[in-house]
């Protein structure tokens, strides 16, 4: 096994110890400096995460991401302000092509703009954007990208309506302290 892979195994392990610290500010000290996570000062990441490529990852202010999160970083996400991810979110900016006779990768980056709320279980697949103050339905997989303030869900998501435009919340304000 060569060093670069022992490295990568290493750098894994840690980061799997990171995810169960209880401080959510030690955890976020960490992610910063030390995997280069670029995470807002009150946006919060609930334990229990998966990151791939952490240094690939934006999430903005007030944004709250829940427990067991994974996250791939490996072709970029970003989040907006004020975003609300539920917890068991899966974001995968890299996938097999089932076309490909060599079974190669494709993917790209995530979006995810201000407002947005993802709700619990949902599946967000590669090069996916949500728009400004769209919902994304419980157990949804996002195959298109959600037009602002539209509500979606269901296998593969669909359209199941239009939110009101009147958003002016924090989820971070709705979080406890010690998390």
């Amino acid at each position: 096994m060569s060093v670069r892979n022992h490295l990568v195994g290493f750098a894994y392990w840690t980061l799997r110890c990171v995810a169960v610290i209880p401080s959510h500010r030690l955890r976020n000290v960490l992610l910063r400096h030390v995997y280069g996570l670029k995470l807002d000062d009150r946006a919060i990441l609930h334990k229990g995460f998966r990151l791939r490529k952490p240094n690939q990852i934006v999430i903005g202010e007030g944004t709250v991401v829940g427990e067991r999160c994974e996250l791939d970083g490996r072709r970029g996400i970003q989040m907006g302000k004020n975003v609300n991810v539920s917890s068991e979110v899966l974001m995968y900016t890299l996938q097999h092509d089932v076309q490909s006779s060599s079974f190669a990768t494709k993917g790209g980056p995530i979006q995810i703009h201000d407002h947005a709320w993802i709700s619990v279980r949902a599946i967000i697949l590669p090069g996916i954007t949500i728009g400004e103050g769209a919902v994304i339905a419980a157990g949804a997989v996002v195959t298109k990208d959600v037009l602002p303030y539209t509500i979606v869900g269901g296998v593969p998501a669909v359209k199941m309506g239009i939110r009101s435009k009147a958003l002016d919340y924090s989820p971070a304000d709705y979080v406890l302290p010690f998390h």
